[in-house]
């Protein structure tokens, strides 16, 4: 297993860390992302730990490439918001848009460099839980002719299931979302 740190926006204010795995044997990438909004410190934490377990060889990938950006939106974390603008906004919606921001940008370019068959973009469910504290959620989308589908469907089905936190029970809402493009794409 061979890990590199990169610099997505490299030169910009908006500069930060990305990290780039290859495994022993060539295989499909996936790319894993967190900080979109800057509020959202758990999927930071886990996106960190991941790097941190893979630098410390307690996790290996055998097969394929990971690209991991723990905090795309490093100004937004620093202040603890979730991002002016907010940068889920400034990606592109259509085939013919593009990105309008130049985080966004670089994300679409180190995208479309690895061409990843798996797409994760981690997210806390703030707004959700606040209307009802004993609820997640999660969503996960990718185009309705992917072959992912089947296997979106046993993550949904595995998800829902009650979460035991203090003795009390959480359950999730979910929803599979269509996308225009081709990637499948889970945000969690």
């Amino acid at each position: 297993m061979e890990m590199k740190k990169h610099l997505l926006a490299k030169g910009t204010r908006f500069e930060t860390p990305y990290y780039v795995i290859h495994g022993k044997s060539k295989g499909k990438s996936m790319m894993l992302t967190a900080g979109v909004h800057g509020n959202e410190i758990a999927s930071i934490l886990a996106a960190e730990r991941l790097v941190d377990l893979l630098k410390k060889n307690r996790l290996r990938i055998e097969k394929g490439t990971l690209i991991v950006v723990p905090i795309v939106n490093r100004q937004a974390h620093k202040l603890r918001i979730r991002g002016i603008p907010d940068l889920n906004r400034t990606f592109p919606r259509s085939e013919k848009d593009k990105a309008r921001h130049r985080l966004s940008v670089a994300l679409f370019q180190l995208a479309k460099q690895y061409q990843p068959a798996w797409y994760v973009d981690l997210h806390e469910a703030n707004g959700l839980s606040k209307i009802n504290p004993q609820r997640l959620g999660q969503t996960l989308i990718a185009n309705p002719k992917n072959a992912a589908i089947p296997a979106i469907k046993r993550i949904v089905a595995h998800v829902n299931r009650p979460i035991v936190q203090n003795q009390s029970s959480l359950r999730c809402a979910c929803g599979i979302y269509r996308a225009r493009d081709a990637m499948p794409h889970i945000t969690y």
